[in-house]
């Protein structure tokens, strides 16, 4: 068993990892930060330039209006150049080459005295070619103090690789949220309990090291003082993740879980559905706890969503 001491389940913990890849944020005009729901992409964000001693600017994305959205990003930017927020309000979404490149150009007249990060927060709700473009574009300007940083569950910015290479574009993925066994062990330390190495080891295999999952088990032990109880994650996932799929989705899901991981033709052939690859390449570009392995060719479902997945099987043949 844990032992526990003053426990305070609201502990923010952030991995040497994660504090160094979010503490890079201001040397790029353009970040990325790329995962599934429940990393803590806002959090990071918002304790990365909080350390900066910037107060960033703030706008979160609900829905796929890219005029509204505009609108807003254009506000944004009056509040650093109330000219040329004007200038974009009247300009409107920049929905061609003669538009967009206007708009890069108000944009790159701002003149800052001070670093200025603006953050978009759930960009993904948006996927426009349209912004990504812009946005691509806008990374590739002279430097002018002011940093662009977009939290994403998933993005499909087709100059990635090439702006990385740049140094124009930095991009955190999941691989730099999810905890590993002994951070696990940390980050339960810093909330009150201690945890062995066959109980970090356990969590991690449960979890992935999914930080939303890992509060859940946390709040779990103080209440009950074992991790046995995976309900409220799976009610989590119900919610947020297979709820919103739609059913021929679920139906395959339900079909390849079990398996620990396989190829896209032994989803097609257990399934039987000649979409099988259009709805993985779904999945994975979506980052819905999907992942492919371009090495091997081979599938595979974050364990905490299988174990899930296997128990809504096992419901459904009851």
């Amino acid at each position: 068993m844990p032992r526990s001491k003053a426990m305070n389940t609201q502990c923010l913990y952030f991995t040497e990892r994660l504090t160094r890849a979010m503490g890079d944020l201001m040397e790029y005009p353009l970040t990325i930060v790329e995962a599934p729901m429940g990393y803590g992409k806002t959090t990071a964000v918002r304790e990365a330039v909080g350390r900066a001693g910037i107060t960033p600017h703030w706008l979160h994305v609900f829905t796929d209006d890219t005029d509204g959205f505009w609108n807003g990003f254009a506000e944004l930017v009056g509040e650093l150049d109330s000219d040329c927020g004007k200038s974009l309000v009247s300009l409107g979404f920049p929905n061609d080459a003669v538009s967009m490149s206007e708009a890069l150009k108000l944009i790159a007249r701002i003149k800052l005295s001070t670093p200025a990060v603006i953050v978009i927060d759930d960009y993904h709700h948006l996927d426009s070619n349209e912004l990504n473009t812009f946005f691509e574009l806008m990374s590739e300007g002279e430097p002018s103090g002011l940093h662009i940083a977009l939290t994403a569950r998933y993005t499909k910015f087709k100059r990635l690789e090439e702006l990385k290479l740049k140094k124009r574009l930095h991009h955190i993925d999941s691989d730099t949220f999810a905890l590993m066994p002994q951070e696990i062990a940390d980050y339960f330390k810093a909330c009150g309990i201690t945890l062995n190495a066959d109980q970090a080891q356990r969590l991690y295999k449960m979890t992935e090291g999914w930080i939303s999952a890992l509060y859940l088990f946390l709040l779990e032990y103080v209440s009950s003082g074992s991790f046995t109880n995976s309900e409220s994650i799976y009610r989590l996932l119900e919610k947020t993740v297979y709820a919103t799929m739609p059913e021929e989705t679920k139906n395959l899901l339900l079909t390849v879980c079990v398996f620990d991981s396989f190829t896209r033709k032994q989803a097609e052939y257990v399934w039987g559905g000649s979409t099988a690859e259009r709805i993985l390449t779904e999945l994975t570009d979506s980052n819905l706890f999907v992942t492919y392995d371009g090495r091997s060719r081979m599938y595979y479902i974050h364990s905490i969503f299988t174990d899930f997945l296997r128990e809504q099987f096992e419901q459904k043949d009851a």
